[in-house]
């Protein structure tokens, strides 16, 4: 069995969004733009409900037509707010950034790529 990969937090960072968004797999969406000022968010496309709306990777989206789409998985939208050397356990990886576990706070969650550098185990 592959063990997760390890990170170590190199810069903190404190989330803009304190209540996370949760789509349900199947949910349909209203598909908007794709991110386009910063590579952190590359691959990433603004989705909304008729209650929610937030940043979506476009991997997950089934497209019904050019403006809808269906989720292919359920979708948590929290980010975790990490400090200087926390330690993340990696579950997956997309479009710059880890969904993973906050080793020292037992949180979960999706943190940037670009302040993170890998752990030697």
């Amino acid at each position: 069995m592959n063990r997760p990969h390890r990170y170590r937090v190199i810069q903190s960072r404190k989330t803009n969004y304190s209540v996370p968004i949760v789509l349900k797999r199947g949910e349909t969406v209203t598909i908007g733009e794709e991110y386009k000022e910063k590579n952190t968010r590359k691959g990433w496309i603004w989705c909304e409900t008729s209650e929610k709306k937030c940043w979506v990777p476009y991997q997950i989206i089934e497209k019904q037509d050019e403006r809808h789409g269906k989720l292919k998985e359920e979708y948590i939208a929290t980010e975790l707010n990490v400090d200087k050397d926390d330690s993340i356990e990696a579950e997956k990886e997309l479009n710059g950034w880890v969904w993973g576990r906050n080793v020292n706070k037992n949180e979960y969650g999706w943190v940037p790529l670009e302040i993170l550098e890998k752990e030697d185990r």
